[in-house]
């Protein structure tokens, strides 16, 4: 088996967040009605793709990546770390599917955190996901996850899925 490089991009933040604010308001509706349709059909789609990322530059973290055709990505690193690990493994399609409910049940195409000012050494997790062509998630502060208990439940499902 061969390993799926990870999809990390490499843009200034700025950039990111604009890009993002316009693929959440321009493929929300498209990434909602693929994801109910496969949830009332039972079937994945094959090009889904749902990437939860919590990335610290300086501390490290997470990337997890799964795809419709039952691949699993998990990139991580750890503080002072210069390489990352990268391990994939393979879901069945009961689990994507159960990913997939998740994803309908908290809305993963819907922002609801208001932008603000990031406190000192504060990051942000995100959720990507992407079907059909179209792309929408959303990010939570990371201090906060549990309060809004979205993206957490999102990447505790997604890192149970690809384990370390």
């Amino acid at each position: 088996m061969s390993l799926r490089p990870p999809r990390l991009r490499s843009l200034p933040l700025a950039s990111l967040l604009a890009m993002a604010l316009l693929l959440c308001l321009a493929g929300g509706p498209a990434v909602r009605a693929s994801l109910e349709g496969a949830v009332e059909a039972r079937v994945v789609p094959l090009d889904l793709a749902v990437t939860y990322t919590a990335m610290h530059p300086l501390h490290g973290g997470t990337i997890v990546e799964i795809f419709g055709d039952g691949t699993a990505v998990r990139t991580a690193r750890r503080r002072g770390d210069l390489q990352a690990s990268i391990r994939q493994t393979e879901v069945d399609e009961g689990a994507l599917l159960g990913l997939v409910e998740l994803l309908v049940e908290v809305q993963a195409w819907e922002q609801r955190v208001p932008e603000r000012a990031p406190v000192p050494d504060e990051g942000r997790a995100s959720l990507l996901v992407e079907v059909g062509g179209r792309e929408a998630g959303f990010w939570e502060w990371y201090n906060d996850m549990g309060e809004h208990d979205r993206l957490l439940r999102v990447s505790e499902r997604m890192t149970e899925l690809a384990p370390r």
